[in-house]
Parts: C-alpha cells; structure tokens; sequence
C-alpha cells in the first residue's frame, strides 16, 4: 500500500569536501535506528586502532559540528590488532572515474558489504557519507541497488572559498591540493583530458601532485597561482556532477538548505521518501547565534586573489557550463541542470563579494 511507511534502508550519502556533508550525516548519526559510517574510503582506516579514533573535529580546524563521538567511532569494533579496518585498502581512497577493475570492483564492493552487514547485525540500517566517491557513483549505484543513493551539492566558488579559508586562516592547504590530485590519478581517462582543455588547467603539475606523498604537496600546490587552483577545482566538480543520473534518490542543495526553512522541510520528506529515515534540518538556517551553518557575506579580496574578478570568474563557469553541454549531449537532463544552476549560484555568490567573500561564524566555515 502506497500510505504505508517504508521500512528504513541503507543510504549512500554522496558528498564533496567542505559541502556541509559532515553536517547532514551527523543528522543521521544521532537517529537510534543508524550506524552512520564517515568516509568509508577516507585513507584514515588504513591505520591503528588508537589513531583512527583520536580523529576528531576538535583535533583540527574543521569547522564541522561538535560530535559526541569521534569520526570513526563505528569502525572501531572492526579494526584489525595489526591495524587496518577489516576489507579496508589504501587503494581505496582514490576516487575513479574509468569504471575501476574487476578486482578493485570486487574488493570495494566486499567491504562495503562488511560496513552494510555490521549495521544489520546490530539492528540498524547503515548511512554512508563519502567525499571521494562521486567518479564511483554510476558503479555504486548497480552495486549497491537496493540503497538509497542520495547526493549533496554546493555551488563551486563558495566551495572553494572554504578551500582557501582552510588555507588563508589555518595553514592548511589540503583541500587546494586535494580536487588536483584526484585529477592527477585519473589523467588517462578521455573524459578528464577534455575537462582539463575545456578549463585550460596544465596537466603536468596534477600529475605530479598525485605522484608524491600527502605530506609533499603542501609546496606543489602553492606553486600554482590561484586561478589554477580554481580552475582545476571546477574541473573536478563538473566532472564529478556529470555522473548525476535520474536513478539518484534525491539531490539536497547545501546552498538552499542554510538559506531556506522550506528546502530543508523538502530535503527532510525527500529522504523520508526515500530512505524511510526521519530527519531533522531544523538547525539548518542562519541564526544570529552563529548555530552551525551560520556566515555573513563580506567583501575581503586579498591581493593574490585579485586577477579572479566576477568578470573572470563568470567566464571560467562559462567554459565548465559548455563542456557539460558537450558532454551530456541532447539528452542532457537532471545533471546538465543542477549544474547550470549552481554555475548561476557561483556567479551571484561571487558578484556580491569576490571569491573570497565568506566570513565564517560557529560552525560555519564546512
């Protein structure tokens, strides 16, 4: 019967960095009826049980939302003595955008499998929340079919505006770099090659970046100016939003849900729609007390971001806009429209204060 409540299911939250993707998992984390995994491929779960449950929002910068529990915490029952996640590999960690191997297809769906049927054992539907798995999603999806696969977007240059505040405030360049080296491993894919003309980004500094340890890219990326920098980040969000599909249960708009009450009311029956799971995005707006995805626009340009003008900025969101048109070819549909969308986002967001333009409160800067 349609008016029948559907029986929760496990959900695949696919989320980029600094999206406010944290923020909509912890919304699931505190349900009694989930186990919430964070970053299943997160390169963390390669390391020792002390370590991969030190790994806190406290212990760094994070501006995400204060949790009861570390990151990880549902992991901890199946770190290995020798350390290690069981099933989990450091290969994992790579976002693909080729379709993987069959080994690797076979691995990452097994110990997928072991974090679905540890929920199960425990009375519980597992979500979850991935920030390297949208080149993956199409594989997910007919891997994966009988969860619900929802997707969190954010409109690219305020994105990126939480990349260089990382940077600017805290010394932390890892989100530059990151969106780069996913790039860098996946040069030999067609589709990445025509994304990088498309957005005129030199491949040989990517390739470089995805070649060398985590701890080295800190002088690599600083090395390119910043329009490089956002020109290879809007590379790897097109890219990653091409693979949008009319199979996804639901599309939840991180720049909607801060600013509207009736888009997180939305986003809230979607899911239960979708997923069965009750949510709560009561906290979601902006309030005067800076509560969790609190900012206010201000208009600070530093000098090295100066060349990124609106002018400039418009007309790179030009060229992602055309090469998803060629990509997408006369069907188009959903992807080619969220993107468009969120271009015209960007576009405004830089209009009323440059690129630069977010000044974080409590919890905002996700």
């Amino acid at each position: 019967r349609e008016d029948m409540p559907l029986a929760p299911r496990h959900v695949f939250l696919h989320t980029g960095w600094r999206s406010a993707g944290t923020w909509i998992w912890s919304r699931f984390r505190v349900l009694p009826e989930v186990r919430a995994f964070y970053e299943p491929f997160h390169p963390a779960l390669a390391g020792k049980l002390d370590a991969i449950a030190a790994i806190k929002p406290e212990a760094w910068a994070s501006g995400h939302p204060i949790l009861e529990e570390g990151y990880f915490q549902e992991y901890l029952p199946m770190v290995r003595s020798r350390g290690g996640v069981r099933g989990y590999r450091p290969a994992f960690e790579v976002d693909r955008f080729d379709g993987m191997s069959v080994l690797g297809q076979w691995r990452q769906r097994s110990y997928l499998q072991g974090l679905l049927k540890a929920a199960e054992a425990s009375g519980k539907v597992a979500v979850l929340k991935f920030c390297r798995s949208m080149g993956r999603l199409p594989w997910l999806q007919r891997a994966f079919p009988d969860a619900a696969h929802a997707v969190v977007v954010r409109n690219p240059a305020s994105q990126w505006s939480s990349y260089w505040s990382q940077w600017k405030r805290h010394q932390n360049p890892w989100f530059l770099a990151a969106p780069c080296r996913v790039l860098g491993w996946n040069l030999e894919v067609p589709r990445i090659g025509r994304a990088l003309r498309a957005l005129g980004c030199e491949p040989e500094p990517l390739l470089r970046m995805a070649q060398i340890r985590e701890e080295e890219v800190v002088r690599q990326v600083l090395d390119l100016a910043p329009e490089a920098l956002y020109r290879a980040h809007l590379a790897h969000w097109t890219l990653s939003l091409l693979s949008l599909n009319s199979e996804i249960d639901g599309v939840l708009d991180s720049d909607q849900l801060t600013h509207s009450r009736a888009h997180a009311q939305e986003c809230a029956a979607l899911l239960a729609r979708s997923t069965g799971i009750h949510l709560d995005f009561s906290d979601a707006q902006i309030t005067e007390s800076g509560k969790y995805l609190c900012f206010k626009a201000v208009h600070r340009e530093p000098d090295e971001l100066a060349a990124l003008t609106p002018v400039r900025l418009e007309a790179i969101h030009g060229a992602a806009l055309q090469f998803a048109q060629q990509e997408l070819g006369p069907g188009r549909g959903m992807a080619l429209d969220i993107i468009r969308t969120k271009l015209r986002h960007a576009d405004e967001q830089v209009q009323t204060g440059g690129i630069a333009h977010l000044e974080y409160a409590v919890h905002g800067d996700f």
